[in-house]
């Protein structure tokens, strides 16, 4: 008997055919869910608008709480890292934000003698300068705590990347510790 497959008379042994993925949502679905993000026009009253609004969010929040859903509009200097292409091409998006996430963690808990354990990625906006500056929001749990149970809390880092170069300007709990 031939064992050798590739010389089998059965066209039913072998299925070339790539399984197709099932469809979960209609084109129209898909569509509708992609953001549509105008650029910025001084000369448009509902673009003054959103800006004078998304200005005092940012500035209330000092750079972390920003409704990007509540705007149509991308304005110059300041950008939600989820609406971003790549970064880098070493890293994805989410392994550089956990990358710098992690050296913040490291500096705090030096200077604070904790031991944050990273949870989850929040959300982050993005400053370009002489770099990037990150406003990023995260949850970490500090293991060192007394509590036999410590709960996870949100913290907020501003860390700048220029090349391979990283800096932490600070890390803190967030004020506020619900997301809304």
């Amino acid at each position: 008997m031939d064992t050798d497959p590739t010389q089998s008379q059965d066209a039913t042994e072998f299925d070339s055919q790539p399984l197709k993925k099932p469809k979960t949502e209609s084109k129209v679905e898909e569509e509708s869910k992609k953001i549509l993000i105008r650029l910025e026009q001084t000369n448009d009253p509902e673009c003054t608008r959103q800006r004078e609004l998304f200005s005092k969010q940012f500035d209330d929040s000092e750079g972390y709480d920003v409704d990007w859903d509540s705007f149509d509009y991308m304005f110059d200097g300041i950008y939600n890292l989820d609406w971003v292409g790549p970064l880098g091409i070493r890293w994805t998006n989410q392994e550089l934000i956990e990358m710098l996430i992690q050296k913040a963690i490291e500096e705090h808990d030096q200077l604070h003698g904790t031991q944050l354990k990273f949870d989850k990625y929040v959300k982050a906006n993005l400053v370009p300068c002489k770099g990037l500056l990150y406003y990023i929001t995260f949850w970490a749990t500090d293991l060192s705590s007394s509590l036999p149970n410590p709960e996870p809390k949100l913290y907020q880092t501003q860390v700048w990347k220029f090349a391979d170069e990283i800096s932490v300007e600070m890390v803190r709990l967030r004020l506020i510790q619900s997301l809304s």
